[in-house]
């Protein structure tokens, strides 16, 4: 099967600029309208089966192209079939190698249409390093739907590996990407004098396909959800720890890049908690899975403790404001002009949190992160034996942690907060809240691979999560209010 593999970065329009003059290295570009029409039935058959039919016409050529494996990840391989497409039509026996038929079936084919276009100047180089051939691509235009009623602007830089290994792709992009500022704990160390800024090409998930079936069928941005099952699911269990902690950081990095957009762009907080919920099953998997012979990169770990930092504090504000405030209201006894007050001051921090998660999100620091990120989950991994080998052991070790921790926190009961000075009794609460987090990755490990603790780990997920959960959040939520004046109820 013929294979695209390519690396697509999302561009600031202020970063467009200098990004242009880091391009000129590679020579004067080949430029070229290009404009393309996507095809599909109605009910969108292709998308839903993860794949896209266009026409497209470069100059006075017309194109058709058929992809596969249209699924969500900035570092892609998709299956691809081109040829030309005489008088600008489709000719579906020119893809008769491709499974565009079988998809479809024949009555499938009758109903094929144009659902949506795009519209866009590309400027393209050919640049060699080492043994790899990488044609960059930069795209300014626009994604459509037929009729021209509902537009989103293209703005972006695509990294397509012609010859040689994917590495080169990552190697180059962060190249682009510029700075290579050194980083400390939360302080970015300055680069050198007369350096070139670094800029935030944010990897880049969602292709123009998807992004046009959204258009087309007038749905609004999504929060990518970073669900248990999406993590399970993302690594075999032949798998070796190293090989599934790869996968693993590749679908968390995916996840994040899906979601800054809409965090970005939209004031709705479960983008910023969906990115952040998968730095944390990230984080854990780590904590599982990478103590063997295969270490992350440490300076990486602490960017990931940055940025989860940093968009926690968003979070933990939201729901301080939406879901705890209204339950601690009542037993405070504050008067109708006291809540407005404080909601009012709530609504401040939160409003701070949010500018500084986003301003987090859009960082060239966050760029690199992600850009690293998938770097690594990309490089080879170690040999070792695989999950089924090793998966009772995980279970056993999470098993005997989660028990430890639970009777420390039903020794110590709820951790209320202490009036005099805001703060909570935190340990035990927020270990067990830890501990069951950390379980959500391990325990399906254990149970794909038929492994009988997995019953066990398993047991009990809904209530005591929930109500360790609520016990830190409260915890926090005291702190908070301390903070704007107000003693939590005690």
């Amino acid at each position: 099967m013929p294979t695209e593999v390519e690396l697509k970065l999302a561009v600031p329009p202020e970063a467009l600029r200098a990004l242009r003059q880091r391009l000129r290295q590679f020579g004067c570009p080949q430029r070229q309208q290009t404009d393309s029409r996507y095809l599909d039935t109605a009910d969108f058959r292709l998308a839903r089966r993860q794949a896209a039919l266009r026409l497209r016409r470069s100059g006075r050529r017309w194109l058709q192209t058929f992809k596969t494996g249209e699924a969500l990840a900035a570092l892609a391989a998709r299956g691809e079939w081109e040829t030309p497409a005489p008088g600008g039509r489709l000719h579906p026996q020119l893809l008769r190698d491709s499974p565009l038929a079988q998809l479809l079936g024949k009555r499938g084919m009758q109903r094929l249409a144009p659902r949506f276009a795009t519209r866009f100047l590309r400027e393209t180089w050919q640049v060699e390093r080492g043994e790899a051939l990488i044609e960059v691509a930069l795209d300014r235009g626009v994604v459509q739907t037929v009729d021209g009623t509902r537009t989103e602007p293209l703005l972006e830089l695509e990294l397509e590996l012609k010859r040689g290994e994917p590495a080169a792709l990552l190697a180059l992009a962060l190249e682009l990407q510029g700075g290579a500022a050194q980083q400390a704990g939360d302080k970015v160390q300055s680069t050198r004098p007369g350096a070139e800024p670094e800029l935030a090409l944010r990897p880049l998930p969602e292709s123009k396909a998807a992004r046009g079936v959204r258009l087309a069928a007038g749905i609004s941005p999504a929060p990518a959800k970073a669900n248990a099952e999406g993590f399970s699911e993302c690594w075999h269990e032949d798998d070796s720890a190293a090989i599934a902690l790869r996968a693993v950081a590749a679908h968390a990095a995916d996840l994040v890049a899906a979601n800054v957009g809409g965090a970005l762009a939209s004031d709705e907080p479960e983008f910023i908690h969906q990115a952040r919920v998968a730095l944390r099953r990230l984080r854990s998997a780590l904590r599982m899975l990478g103590d063997g012979g295969d270490p992350f990169p440490a300076d990486l770990g602490e960017e990931l403790r940055w940025l989860a930092r940093s968009l926690g504090a968003a979070r933990d504000a939201d729901v301080l404001l939406l879901e705890t405030l209204p339950r601690m209201e009542s037993a405070a006894g504050l008067t109708a002009l006291q809540r407005r007050c404080l909601r009012a001051a709530l609504q401040a921090e939160r409003l701070r949190a949010r500018a500084q998660a986003r301003s987090a999100l859009a960082s060239p620091r966050c760029s690199r992160l992600l850009l690293r990120l998938v770097q690594w989950s990309a490089s080879t991994a170690p040999a070792g034996p695989p999950l089924t080998a090793v998966a009772p052991r995980l279970a056993r070790r999470a098993q005997r942690r989660l028990a430890v921790q639970a009777r420390l926190f039903a020794a110590q009961g709820h951790c209320a907060p202490d009036r005099a000075t805001g703060k909570a009794a935190r340990p035990a609460g927020h270990a067990e809240r830890r501990a069951r987090r950390r379980r959500r990755v391990r325990a399906p490990v254990a149970r794909r691979c038929a492994v009988a603790q997995a019953g066990r780990v398993g047991t009990g997920r809904r209530s005591a999560p929930a109500t360790a959960g609520r016990t830190g959040t409260d915890a926090r939520s005291a702190r908070r209010l301390n903070r704007v004046g107000m003693r939590p109820p005690g």
